[in-house]
């Protein structure tokens, strides 16, 4: 099913939509979910927020990039529900799986060994 179908069900109100949702994205969501929150029950409520988030926004939201519009939910879901336990977001590991996936791969051992050069710097900048 294409993320289109998936609007156009949601925003008809079909209640086999989230189903749909889920069997396409749910291991995806509960990736990026985990990456953020770490424990598993934690997870599992920001899905099921998710969902019913999702399910309130479309309508009137009807929009044209639905797997970057859903993965933005999960995130800013699983953000607040961590701010909410009292534990400290980690930005810098977040924005480094962010901006990786951004990077082209290294395509030789110079570019290898600058890359573990570069690790170092930070790695010993941050733990100063």
């Amino acid at each position: 099913m294409t993320d289109g179908e998936l609007v156009e069900l949601l925003w008809e109100r079909r209640e086999e939509a989230l189903e749909r949702v889920q069997e396409k994205y749910a291991p995806w969501c509960r990736a990026i979910a985990r990456n953020i929150l770490g424990r598993e029950e934690d997870v599992e409520e920001c899905l099921s927020d998710c969902w019913l988030q999702l399910w309130k926004a479309i309508p009137p939201a009807r929009p044209a990039h639905f797997q970057g519009y859903l993965g933005a939910v999960v995130r800013n879901r699983a953000l607040l529900l961590r701010a909410r336990r009292g534990r400290q977001v980690d930005t810098v590991s977040l924005a480094a799986l962010e901006l990786a996936q951004c990077l082209p791969p290294a395509e030789g051992p110079e570019e290898r060994a600058q890359g573990e050069a570069l690790g170092r710097a930070v790695s010993q900048f941050l733990r100063q």
